[in-house]
């Protein structure tokens, strides 16, 4: 075989290409990060405060390495502070330039293996302009500055306005007074008598919420109310007639865990078996809708940045922003969690399963979970200025009275009081605070008043036989009280 010099150049070529690709296919590339977010503690504009930012690496980072992470333009980090993180130990230190923060392993811990991560922190300014397309980015890197894995684009995250939070001009905006459903009234209560009766061809399955106007609002059944669906109705505070009604797109199953909530910038939030939804105040327009992927959504309430919790069949308590976009959930728990309270500080209290209290931050991670040696399913719990915790509860899930247990806020138990009559359903009934220490709770047949000792003062024949829910009293802006019965009507009493 003869080869010229053109044949041989050619050989030549392709051992070179051969000995490059052979060369490159060595090299390791960064692998992608995953399920990478930023979850603002609080989504208000121009806040300062906690941010989270979870994380999943495919690479080990070494005792030395670097955390990277960018924030978009708008948001103020020069001051940024390291908290605290979860999937690493020993110490670390904090750079920031421009919009890059940088935590710096010291070299004390030991390897973080590949898995999930979280870093916490401190004096990050939100953004001055409403967004739900808000991105970051996390990259990890070894100590020469080698990129590990990344920089990976987190979710869209939503930066939303000041004014959506709860409508604290409304005398009573949600089930249980307030953002941390903690059933303060600012009346004392006493002794009724009858003003009206609302009756309705819906039976009525979620407690009177009052708006700023008077207007009051409450929730139905589907197997009572016009159409197939959910029923949202409005009836004028003054007389009791029918204003407007609005049909969700699914049904209601268990509506006493469903309550409407309202919002400061004329908005009201429900939910059906699957979805959130926000109508207006006015007229029962429907603003927007949140598709939660699960069933039986419940336990509404809203924390001071306007974020709507709540619990669902999927074992998860879920924050939405109050622009409708998924704001984080929690891990779930060995069973679906009860109707939750929020602090003013963010914090997240949630009953449940029977004698456990779980305390969840605003970025959606456990804090901590005690319990309590009372056996007893246990309601909604309420939370005074001093942060006791009150909670409705019983000995026995079949008939029994209904009790008012009172805890500090370690758990440890102060006073138990007990109601005149018997209470006959699975659930436990909530309890209501007054402004003068006093307690309330209901039973099948009495409105149970406490003083701040737990001795019973006085129990008041509600007329119904009550039913199913778990509803307290209501107040409207003259201190009257209103009170759902097992008739699907309420009596509204001053």
């Amino acid at each position: 075989m003869y080869l010229t010099w053109h044949t041989i150049r050619r050989f030549r070529f392709l051992s070179i290409v051969a000995v490059a690709a052979l060369f490159l296919s060595s090299k390791t590339y960064a692998a992608a990060l995953t399920s990478v977010t930023v979850i603002p503690w609080s989504s208000d504009v121009s806040v300062s405060g906690k941010h989270t930012i979870p994380f999943i690496t495919a690479t080990s980072i070494p005792n030395n390495g670097k955390i990277v992470i960018t924030y978009p333009a708008g948001f103020t980090v020069l001051g940024a502070t390291f908290d605290s993180w979860s999937g690493f130990d020993g110490g670390q230190s904090i750079n920031v330039s421009g919009q890059v923060i940088t935590i710096t392993r010291d070299g004390t811990g030991t390897a973080s293996a590949a898995g999930a991560k979280n870093i916490i922190l401190n004096n990050i300014t939100n953004q001055a302009t409403t967004g739900s397309t808000y991105t970051g980015t996390v990259e990890t890197r070894d100590s020469s500055n080698a990129t590990l894995d990344g920089p990976t684009t987190s979710a869209n995250f939503s930066i939303t306005v000041t004014t959506d939070g709860l409508d604290t001009t409304a005398p009573w905006p949600k089930a249980f007074a307030d953002s941390g459903n903690t059933n303060r009234s600012q009346y004392s209560f006493g002794y009724p008598a009858l003003k009206f009766i609302i009756t309705d061809i819906c039976e009525f399955q979620t407690d009177p919420i009052v708006g700023a106007d008077g207007t009051i609002f409450l929730a139905g059944d589907p197997a009572s109310c016009p159409g197939t669906h959910t029923a949202l109705s409005a009836f004028d505070g003054t007389t009791g007639a029918l204003k407007w009604r609005s049909n969700t797109s699914g049904s209601m199953v268990f509506a006493y865990w469903k309550r409407p909530t309202l919002s400061r910038d004329g908005g009201i939030y429900v939910a059906d078996s699957t979805t959130l939804y926000k109508f207006a105040q006015s007229d029962g327009t429907q603003l927007w809708t949140y598709a939660s992927g699960t069933t039986s959504i419940g336990g509404l309430a809203i924390g001071s940045d306007g974020s709507l919790w709540f619990s669902a069949a999927d074992k998860k308590i879920h924050a939405v922003n109050s622009d409708g976009t998924a704001k984080c959930a929690t891990s779930a728990f060995s069973v679906v969690p009860n109707i939750q309270s929020i602090a003013s500080n963010g914090t997240v209290y949630a009953p449940g399963p029977l004698n456990s209290i779980t305390v969840i931050s605003p970025d959606c991670s456990v804090q901590s979970t005690f319990t309590t040696s009372f056996t007893s399913g246990y309601s909604t719990l309420a939370l005074d200025s001093s942060n006791n915790i009150y909670i409705g509860a019983r000995t026995a899930l079949g008939s029994d009275n209904m009790r008012i247990v009172k805890l500090n806020s370690s758990g440890s138990i102060q006073w138990t009081a007990t109601s005149s009559g018997v209470y006959s359903f699975s659930n436990s009934k909530p309890p209501a605070l007054f402004s003068d220490g006093s307690t309330a709770i209901i039973d099948n047949t009495y409105i149970n008043l406490f003083n701040p000792s737990g001795s019973l003062v006085t129990a008041y024949a509600h007329g119904g036989i009550d039913c199913c829910g778990a509803q307290p009293p209501s107040f409207d802006a003259s201190g009257n009280v209103m009170v759902l019965v097992g008739n699907g009507d309420f009596p509204a009493l001053p």
